[in-house]
Formats: C-alpha cells, sequence, structure tokens
C-alpha cells in the first residue's frame, strides 16, 4: 500500500501581491457574487424617478384627505384657509361647517317658566370656552314632575332657537330667551315641577 504524495513546497507557497488580482478576478467571476437583474433594474435612473413621484403622489394624496377630514377645524383655526377649503369641497362634493366641539360649550345660567296653560318661556346662557369659533348646538329640553320623572321633552335644533346666529364667537356667551307651546299634561305625580336642559350636537 502506498502513501499519498506529500505537497511540494511550491504549492504551499502562499499567494503573492501578483497573484491578487488573477483570483480577485476570478472570485467576481462567480455568478452569485454578480448583481442580479433585479438590483440592476431597481438602480435604473427612470425607476428611481418612478418610485419618487409614486411616493410624492401618495403623500399628497393623504395630505389631502386629512384636509377634507379636518377641514372645519382647518377653517375654524386658520380663517384664511377657508375660501381655499371652499373651492376644493365644491369639487370634491363636501361642504365647510362651523366647528362642532361639544365640549368647550356649557350652559352657565337657565331659567324655565310658565307664562300662561301651554306657553312656557325658555331662557338660557351659552358659553363658548374655546379659543375659535363653534357651531351653535341643539338643547333638549325635559320637563319633570315632583319626583323628577319625565313628563316631555323637546328637542330644539339651532334653527328653532330664534338667534341671528348659528354659531358661537371664540371665549363668549350667548344669552337668549324663547316661547314654547308644550302641551304638557299634569302626570299621575302632579304638576310640572322642574326641567333639564342639555347642550348637544345633533
Amino acid at each position: 500500500m502506498s502513501l499519498p504524495s506529500q505537497p511540494s513546497a511550491e504549492s504551499l507557497k502562499p499567494v503573492g501581491s501578483d497573484d491578487l488580482p488573477v483570483a480577485v478576478q476570478e472570485l467576481t467571476s462567480l455568478s452569485f457574487m454578480q448583481p442580479s437583474a433585479a438590483e440592476n433594474f431597481w438602480r435604473k435612473g427612470w425607476v428611481k424617478g418612478l418610485l419618487s413621484g409614486t411616493a410624492l403622489l401618495l403623500l399628497c394624496s393623504f395630505l389631502l384627505q386629512v384636509m377634507v377630514q379636518e377641514r372645519d377645524r382647518l377653517a375654524a383655526q386658520s380663517p384664511a384657509w377657508q375660501g381655499g377649503l371652499e373651492q376644493l369641497c365644491q369639487v370634491l362634493g363636501c361642504h365647510v361647517s362651523p366647528l362642532r366641539q361639544i365640549e368647550s360649550i356649557s350652559i352657565e345660567g337657565s331659567s324655565f317658566q310658565q307664562v300662561s296653560p301651554g306657553l312656557y318661556r325658555l331662557g338660557f346662557t351659552l358659553k363658548n370656552s374655546a379659543l375659535v369659533q363653534l357651531a351653535l348646538p341643539a338643547l333638549e329640553l325635559t320637563v319633570t314632575d315632583v319626583l323628577d320623572q319625565a313628563i316631555i321633552r323637546r328637542v330644539l335644533l339651532p334653527s328653532e332657537l330664534q338667534l341671528d346666529t348659528l354659531t358661537l364667537s371664540a371665549k363668549s356667551e350667548l344669552q337668549a330667551a324663547l316661547l314654547l307651546d308644550l302641551p304638557v299634561q299634569n302626570s299621575p305625580n302632579g304638576r310640572v315641577a322642574g326641567y333639564r336642559l342639555l347642550a348637544f350636537y345633533p
């Protein structure tokens, strides 16, 4: 049985600097070291331009959606924008309305008294604590008996409040009074004894 031949000293000689370019060339010639066709495609100038344009278009579309969604708030906080937002809504089929922010509206005082049978006078003061103009809310009037049970409920829309405006200015109060024809009948627990007044947006 013959022993395997030992490697010669020349075969064990380290690769010299003169051999490096050849080795690198052979290494880079391997298929897995070459850029793939897909990588070359995404590096092309027109592809990069198309991707940038698409990203810009998506960003503009997102900003437009936010503007339409928040149009009432933008118009209230930046009145100079209202004209442009109204023109935009003419194209998109929407409309700009006064901002609704019920947490900034409170009823500071109210009164409810009978003037004649079936006729009542409701007085109230609405306060807007926000720094922007807000839409006038609706009011829900609940007339109660001596046991605080509801006898009748009446919803008064902003257009029914007999006011010259449908908005509340920033940091302002609005006092109003109106006569209501209420078909209130005596409940089993007696006559009208009280009321509750609530502001809300329908």
